[in-house]
């Protein structure tokens, strides 16, 4: 682990010299996540194409962050991409990118190295409630990343493994290993962060769905996130199914 720690320090201390002008859409799956990731790899793929940027994804199980913990450490391997592309847009393997989503790289205003769609729901108490005190100006969502600079995933990366079996209960319980340390990467190396609208990460679970409307409010996502729980509702408040069958019965009533 600490060869690719110092991999990562390397890489952020130095930007690359010559510009490439070359973004990429990536995200990654495990053994896990690869069943949702058979419902939204087209779309992400067929994204990235119209907007003339490469695609790639990271199989967890053949890459060299193997050893770190799963499935968090993930996400921080866009930091090593940085030195090949100008900017990095990473998409969680939850996430349904509409067919009509702009470019999101012409969106974010060249002076940020880093956008987020700050302010988690408050339909995530108490999980939101922790946090709150620290992240008193914004706490980001990981879902849907685009950053031009590395340093913000290397010391995520070290803040995780120095803190990986201290995770607090919520962190574990929603599965947001990487979140806070990302988060605080951030906010520690002062990189202020250009805020997306909800569109670009609409965050999908039953808490979200009853708190928002999702009838007024899910045709115009550009990026549906089916996060926040481990079920996901799909025509009814009061039915659940599981979040793999869920998400493709819901990119076949938007028609994506």
């Amino acid at each position: 682990m600490r060869r690719w720690l110092h991999r990562w320090r390397r890489l952020a201390s130095a930007r690359p010299l010559h510009k490439s002008g070359r973004h990429l859409v990536m995200t990654a799956t495990d053994q896990g996540g690869r069943v949702m990731l058979n419902t939204t790899i087209d779309l992400m793929q067929a994204y990235a194409l119209r907007i003339g940027a490469d695609f790639k994804c990271i199989q967890h199980e053949n890459h060299a962050l193997e050893p770190l913990p799963r499935p968090h450490a993930v996400k921080f391997y866009c930091g090593l991409e940085l030195a090949h592309y100008d900017r990095v847009l990473w998409i969680d393997a939850d996430c349904l990118v509409s067919p009509h989503c702009p470019d999101l790289f012409a969106q974010v205003p060249p002076q940020y190295s880093f956008a987020a769609w700050c302010g988690e729901p408050e339909a995530f108490d108490p999980y939101w409630e922790l946090k709150r005190p620290v992240y008193r100006h914004g706490y980001f969502n990981s879902g849907v990343v685009l950053s031009s600079d590395p340093r913000p995933f290397a010391r995520g990366l070290e803040i995780l493994l120095n803190s990986a079996h201290r995770l607090d209960e919520h962190e574990q319980a929603m599965a947001m290993g990487e979140q806070t340390p990302f988060n605080k990467a951030v906010h520690e190396l002062g990189i202020p962060v250009f805020p997306l609208e909800i569109a670009w990460n609409f965050m999908l679970s039953p808490q979200v769905c009853a708190d928002l409307g999702i009838a007024t409010t899910l045709e115009s996502a550009y990026i549906v996130h089916c996060a926040g729980s481990s079920h996901l509702q799909v025509q009814d408040h009061r039915c659940r199914v599981s979040r793999a069958a869920g998400m493709r019965e819901l990119r076949q009533r938007l028609g994506w």
